[in-house]
C-alpha cells in the first residue's frame, strides 16, 4: 500500500478541501490518504471523513471529539514530528510515501504513477538559487548564520512542501529536519533545515531531484505568473523588473491551460504546489473544488 500524508493545525475545511479531494480523486482506492491534524472543528473532522481521508488526531481530546494542541513549537515544525511518528509506527504498512503541505497543494495525477517506486527520495526545486531568492536567502542566514549558509547560496532551493520516496527514507528525513528545527533563532526554519540536510554527502546517493521537464511537482510560487501578481518577497522584489527576474529563474515556465498546469514537454504535473499564488488559477481551482 502507498500513502499520501500531510499535517495540519488550526485548518478548517476551506483550507483542506482542495488537497483532500484532489488527493482522493487521483489516488488509487487501494492506497491511503492520511491527514495528521489538530485544532480543527467537529464539522471539519466530519467533512474529512466523508471525503475518504483517514484522520490521525493528536493533542488532547475534548468531550465533543475535537482535539486541541497548544505546543510551543510552530505548527509547520510540530507537524514533522507527528507525521514522522505515524510513519514510524506504520513502517510495515506502506511502501511508498508522498508527504506534502496541505493548504496550497493540488494533485492533478496519481503521484505514484511517476515511477516513485524507483526513487529512494524524490524532491523538486524552486528554479532559483538561494542567492537570488530574497526570502530564502535571509531565512537560511537567520537559521544557520552567514558562515554555514554561504556554501548553499549558489545552489538551487529544494522545496520541503513536497517530498516523495520510500517510506524509510521519507520517515528519516522528517525526523532529521524536525530535530534540526529545534532551538533555532527563527520559527520558520523547516525549509532551511531540509536544504542543509539534502546537500550533505549522507543523502547524496538517495536523493533524486526531478528536473523541470519531468512532471513531478511544480512550485508555482517562484514562477513568472506568481511574481507578476506580487506574491511573496520575490514578487515584491521583481514584479516591476521582470527582465531581472528572467535572468535568475533557471527553468522554462510552466504552462497553465484550462485550469491545469503543464511542464515544458506538455505533460501534466502530478502535483502543483502554491497554486493559490496565481490569482487566475486560484479562482478556477477554488470553484472546481467548492
Amino acid at each position: 500500500m502507498d500513502l499520501i500524508i500531510g499535517g495540519a493545525s488550526g485548518y478548517e475545511w476551506d483550507k483542506i478541501k482542495v488537497w483532500a479531494k484532489s488527493a482522493r480523486e487521483h489516488t488509487g482506492i487501494q492506497n491511503e490518504v492520511v491527514l495528521v491534524a489538530t485544532n480543527m472543528s467537529r464539522v471539519t473532522i466530519e467533512k474529512c471523513s466523508e471525503a475518504g481521508i483517514k484522520l490521525v488526531l493528536y493533542g488532547t481530546a475534548r468531550d465533543d471529539g475535537v482535539w486541541e494542541d497548544y505546543s510551543s513549537l510552530p505548527p509547520h515544525v510540530s507537524r514533522l514530528f507527528h507525521v514522522w511518528n505515524y510513519l514510524n509506527m506504520n513502517r510495515s504498512t506502506y511502501t511508498n510515501v508522498v508527504f506534502t503541505d496541505v493548504r496550497d497543494v493540488l494533485f492533478q495525477r496519481d503521484p505514484f504513477s511517476f515511477n516513485i517506486g524507483d526513487r529512494k527520495l524524490l524532491v523538486s526545486g524552486e528554479g532559483l538559487r538561494y542567492q537570488d531568492e530574497p526570502w530564502g536567502r535571509q531565512n537560511i542566514i537567520d537559521t544557520f548564520g552567514e558562515f554555514f549558509a554561504a556554501p548553499l547560496m549558489g545552489l538551487e532551493i529544494l522545496n520541503v512542501g513536497v517530498i516523495g520516496g520510500k517510506l524509510e527514507y521519507v520517515c528519516d528525513v522528517l525526523l532529521h529536519v524536525f530535530q534540526m528545527c529545534l532551538n533555532r533563532p527563527v520559527k520558520i526554519c523547516d525549509q532551511a533545515a531540509f536544504n542543509f540536510l539534502m546537500r550533505s554527502v549522507f543523502y547524496e546517493d538517495a536523493l533524486y531531484m526531478a528536473r523541470p521537464n519531468q512532471p513531478w511537482a511544480c512550485q508555482l510560487g517562484t514562477t513568472q505568473l506568481a511574481v507578476q501578481a506580487g506574491a511573496g518577497d520575490l514578487g515584491m522584489t521583481y514584479r516591476h523588473d521582470m527582465r531581472a527576474y528572467q535572468d535568475i529563474y533557471r527553468y522554462y515556465q510552466p504552462e497553465i491551460k484550462g485550469g491545469l498546469v503543464f511542464c515544458p514537454d506538455t505533460a501534466l504535473f502530478h502535483i502543483v504546489h502554491q497554486w493559490d499564488r496565481v490569482p487566475e488559477l486560484k479562482a478556477i481551482i477554488e470553484a472546481k473544488y467548492e
